[in-house]
């Protein structure tokens, strides 16, 4: 589907390199929605546009001396999408020539519903019976092959970047004490395992999941005994920007049982207590499927005895898989 894409709007950029006021039959596409989705409207622009070039109508955005007007109202809700499209004269009072109205997936089917949309819309304006020779009209698109502002994913990339993704990931953390407990321990080091689910939109994205961890904890100086180990496990929630960046930088919180561990007398001594931590995480890609994830939080174990403080920054590889 996108070679298709790639070729039509090679061709017709090549062969009319301006922007598409060298065609009397010019539409100009405008958009309207309550919660406006950039990338979605690239997707309408650049199927639609596509499409009616096979039509013999240029298109644009910008220019103000287009003939038509093509306004599209639409409503997202997850993954479909109700367009309403309304097809008016410039300029004109009581401009409206037609309007359709479809309900589609936002998938692989979308171009299809969009191409017959189109077509249906032009013959309930009546516009073919108006220009017997627009198909002989060279046309272009407008905007097209010369975008540098980050809106340039293709519309396979764009449905994927949109769908629901499962996580897993694994790496390692350390572990920083401070306040009270900073008498006894200094620091720690282990590891770290997730999973989870990532849903994610235009500027925003919404990860939860599950969070483990255990790290060796290392005694102070004049500190005797053995071995103390800190467990952590937990629910995670994080929320972040969306997939109009190429990385991604949440803010997230997670809290659940914190195990403490002491080996002594030749048994291991556990107690569990609740736990919480909050910070900051930044995500970046280092593969089609695969992140690397720094997370740093600030974690409070509530012992009876005191307050555990500290810091814990850690270093992960996930893994995403669309189910």
């Amino acid at each position: 589907m996108l070679h298709r894409y790639k070729l039509i709007i090679l061709a017709f950029v090549l062969l009319a390199p301006s922007v598409p006021a060298l065609s009397m039959e010019v539409v100009r596409h405008t958009y309207s929605s309550q919660e406006p989705d950039a990338q979605f409207e690239e997707i309408l622009y650049l199927t639609i546009a596509v499409h009616l070039t096979t039509r013999g109508y240029s298109s644009t955005k910008t220019s103000e001396n287009a003939p038509y007007i093509l306004l599209t109202e639409y409503i997202i809700r997850g993954t479909v999408a109700d367009l309403t499209f309304s097809l008016l004269n410039t300029g004109l009072i009581d401009s409206e020539r037609a309007r359709h109205t479809i309900t589609s997936p936002i998938d692989y089917t979308l171009e299809a519903a969009l191409d017959q949309a189109i077509d249906e819309l032009l013959a309930l304006a009546h516009l073919d019976e108006e220009s017997t020779d627009v198909q002989h009209t060279q046309t272009a698109i407008e905007g097209v092959l010369s975008r540098k502002d980050g809106l340039s994913m293709s519309l396979d990339e764009i449905l994927a970047a949109r769908a629901t993704r499962v996580y897993v990931g694994a790496g390692i953390q350390g572990i920083a004490f401070f306040g009270e407990i900073s008498d006894y321990f200094g620091y720690g080091a282990g590891g770290i395992i997730t999973a989870g689910i990532r849903k994610s939109r235009e500027r925003w994205s919404v990860t939860a999941g599950l969070k483990l961890s255990s790290q060796i904890l290392f005694t102070e100086n004049g500190i005797s005994g053995g071995p103390v180990y800190l467990s952590l496990a937990g629910a995670d929630l994080t929320i972040g920007t969306g997939y109009n960046r190429n990385y991604r930088v949440s803010a997230g919180i997670s809290g659940g049982g914190a195990f403490i561990s002491l080996e002594g007398d030749g048994a291991l001594l556990t107690k569990t207590v609740p736990y919480m931590d909050g910070g900051i995480q930044l995500a970046i890609p280092v593969g089609s499927s695969m992140c690397a994830v720094l997370d740093i939080r600030a974690l409070a174990v509530f012992d009876q005895d005191f307050l555990i403080l500290a810091a814990t920054p850690a270093l992960s590889i996930r893994k995403e898989f669309i189910p």
